[in-house]
């Protein structure tokens, strides 16, 4: 089972990509900040991170930066997510992927699952 570390510091955004994700095939764990990402990260081992732009404390960026500067999570991948009209090329470069908001559900799901290599249906059964 693939495994999920999302860093979202918004309560409800948080209950929406665990809503999303979880009648599909991850394992997942929230974190509420970027302060201590790395040593979840490192502990967690993940396949992807899902990571909003914008945190208190330590921001995304930041964050993306210590993460690469540490061998147990240098080749994680990374989507950082945000409302930031300037999200591409942010993103772009610090050379992770991105999902812009607002998104569709379906959209979300298909970009986890093609960052993943998943083999599985992005959708989730209704």
């Amino acid at each position: 089972m693939k495994k999920i570390l999302i860093c979202e510091d918004d309560p409800i955004t948080a209950e929406l990509f665990a809503a999303a994700l979880s009648r599909l095939p991850y394992q997942l764990k929230m974190v509420e900040n970027a302060n201590a990402i790395v040593a979840d990260a490192a502990g967690f081992a993940p396949d992807l991170i899902l990571m909003d732009l914008r945190m208190p404390g330590v921001c995304g960026p930041e964050a993306i930066g210590h993460l690469r500067a540490d061998e147990r999570t240098r080749r994680t991948p990374i989507i950082l997510h945000s409302a930031n009209v300037g999200i591409e090329t942010i993103a772009g470069e610090l050379g992770v992927g991105y999902i812009g908001k607002p998104f569709s559900l379906v959209d979300f799901r298909s970009r986890i699952a093609e960052t993943l290599g998943a083999d599985q249906v992005a959708i989730a059964p209704r």
